[in-house]
This record gives structure tokens, C-alpha cells and sequence, in this order.
């Protein structure tokens, strides 16, 4: 694969990317070694899906940022069709239960007796729990390898 040319910005979000990425492995890892039925489970696949889709959510928004605001899904390796399926769902996970708690993920109603019933959202509620934690680290490692390659590009590309 042949790597493009990057700029300072760009290098800089590769390395920001490739740290948060390897913090969702950490996390994912983490979770592997946690029965699902704990709340710390719960908890380290969030910030498995957190670290995951930081790359992909805009930051650096001022005008003098030293990097650029986000790294795009099509600059990295291309994706299976299952990784690409698992791309969309962390960004679905990420930015509607676990960041913004929609109402979609947890309904509320009132029943006749007055008693309110909700519907709350957890990691419990994912498909194929048991293999997720593997799929993070693989789909992470992934992209890290990437970004390896794309820093190490740009080092030999500007060292003079």
C-alpha cells in the first residue's frame, strides 16, 4: 500500500488517533478479563467505544490548531464488510446511548398505576456481546498498524 504524504497537522492527529486507539484495545482487554454481568464491564466497553470513535468526532476547531480536526473513515485500510457494520455501530453506540442518552436507546413511559418504566440502555444491549471486546482489539490494532506506517512515512519524508 502505498502511503500518502501528510502534513504536520495531519502527523499529529495520526499520533493523537493511534493513542486512542490503543487505549480501546487497554479497555477492551481490560473487559475480557471482567464478567459481563459487572458494572465495570459496562463501563470499560463504553470507554472502549469512547476511545474508538474519538478519531472520527471533530475536534481541534480553532483556526490555530496543530492538528487536523479528525481522521475520516476512508483513509484507513479498506474494512470488511462486518468491520465496516462495526465502524457504524460504535459511531451509533458512541454518540447516541453513551454520550447523549436518546431517548430511542432509553424510552420512558407512564403506566396506568403511575409507575414510570424506562427502558434504560447498556452495553447488555449489544449484539454478539462475548465477541466484542475481540472485535475492538482487532479493529484497533488494525488502524494502528496504519498509523505506524503513516508516521513513520512522514519521518522519512521530512527528515532532511
Amino acid at each position: 500500500m502505498k502511503y500518502p504524504s501528510t502534513t504536520k497537522a495531519q502527523f499529529h492527529r495520526w499520533h493523537i488517533s493511534r493513542q486512542d486507539w490503543e487505549d480501546a484495545v487497554k479497555y477492551a482487554k481490560a473487559a475480557e478479563k471482567t464478567r459481563m454481568d459487572q458494572l465495570a464491564y459496562d463501563a470499560l466497553i463504553q470507554m472502549a467505544i469512547i476511545c474508538y470513535w474519538r478519531t472520527f468526532s471533530p475536534n481541534e476547531k480553532s483556526k490555530t490548531a496543530q492538528a487536523v480536526p479528525q481522521i475520516r473513515i476512508e483513509e484507513l485500510p479498506n474494512l470488511s464488510p462486518g468491520e465496516e457494520e462495526l465502524h457504524k455501530q460504535f459511531g451509533i453506540y458512541r454518540n447516541k446511548p453513551i454520550a447523549h442518552s436518546e431517548y430511542d436507546y432509553n424510552p420512558t413511559r407512564m403506566v396506568e398505576s403511575g409507575v414510570i418504566v424506562n427502558n434504560r440502555w447498556g452495553v447488555h444491549n449489544i449484539r454478539e456481546l462475548r465477541l466484542l471486546p475481540a472485535r475492538i482489539v482487532a479493529l484497533c490494532e488494525k488502524f494502528i498498524d496504519h498509523c505506524h506506517m503513516i508516521m513513520a512515512n512522514h519521518v522519512v519524508r521530512n527528515r532532511r
